[in-house]
């Protein structure tokens, strides 16, 4: 297994990553890319060959070749590419600590993630342009790696997620094409500020559309979070971004204005909804 510090593993990641686009023969070529790190007790030991049974069986994946090295599992599949790095060393805490302390679906985060001794690094490459199928594929190689090593949760930095391995093989496993388990994909975060409640997502922008915010709203928690979610859910689905002007229809009786500004609580422009 490989043994590095911090920073010279992320280098040497990256030069794999490299490696596998720029002399890929006569390799397809991969347009986009997922990557995400698995926690892990003990060594960074995995069974590539009881992972790579699980997708063929449960998940239909058509694994085609298999190469393997000192801690890197390479899977080929139609449209995909499967890389695993087994990495024996810790994630920094203070790159965790953020993450664990503003998640709402892990109780003790912090604590628990502080168990980890090592780590697999999972980037899933495909050859089609379609990231919402990416997301799909990288859940199901995901959760296979969950439920066949050591495991305690995944540490998704772009979309500030921190997951306990059960709740993100629990959403796996209701996932379909047109139930996507955003709770593995985005963050809703949600803040209360002057007895006003605010929401808001960080994950979108993995899949090309803008943020979206619910600013100084009388709805409860609850309520910000469903809606949240649900608008979330239609732009995957539609594969388009809110346009600011129009109204959403969220319920018989209630209607969402939507529009667009800079964020309040990240960088950039994102939709504004009124509720």
């Amino acid at each position: 297994m490989i043994k590095l510090g911090i920073l010279i593993f992320i280098l040497v990641l990256i030069l794999i990553l490299v490696l596998l686009l720029v002399y890929q023969g006569n390799q397809p070529s991969y347009k986009k890319t997922i990557s995400g790190i698995i926690l892990l007790e003990g060594e960074p030991s995995f069974n590539a060959l009881t992972i790579q049974k699980e997708l063929e069986t449960k998940y239909q994946f058509k694994i085609k070749k298999k190469s393997s090295n000192d801690g890197i599992v390479i899977l080929n599949s139609e449209n995909y590419k499967i890389v695993m790095v087994g990495v024996d060393a810790e994630i920094p805490s203070n790159e965790l600590e953020y993450v664990s302390k503003i998640s709402h679906v892990w109780s003790d985060a912090l604590k628990n993630a502080s168990r980890h001794e090592s780590h697999i690094i999972l980037s899933v490459f495909t050859t089609l342009t379609d990231l919402v199928d990416l997301s799909i594929q990288f859940t199901k190689v995901a959760s296979s790696i969950l439920t066949n090593t050591k495991s305690i949760g995944i540490y998704l930095g772009g979309q500030s997620l921190i997951l306990s391995n059960e709740y993100y093989v629990r959403n796996t496993q209701s996932m379909t094409n047109t139930n996507l388990p955003l709770g593995n994909w985005i963050y809703f975060g949600l803040r209360e500020n002057n007895s006003k409640r605010n929401g808001y997502t960080i994950g979108l922008k993995e899949f090309g559309f803008k943020e979206i915010e619910i600013i100084d709203s009388e709805k409860t928690f609850e309520e910000i979070y469903k809606i949240l979610y649900d608008l979330s859910h239609h732009v995957l689905l539609s594969q388009t971004d809110l346009r600011p002007g129009e109204t959403f229809g969220y319920s018989q009786t209630e209607k969402l204005a939507i529009d667009i500004g800079a964020g309040e609580f990240q960088d950039g422009e994102t939709i504004k909804v009124t509720v």
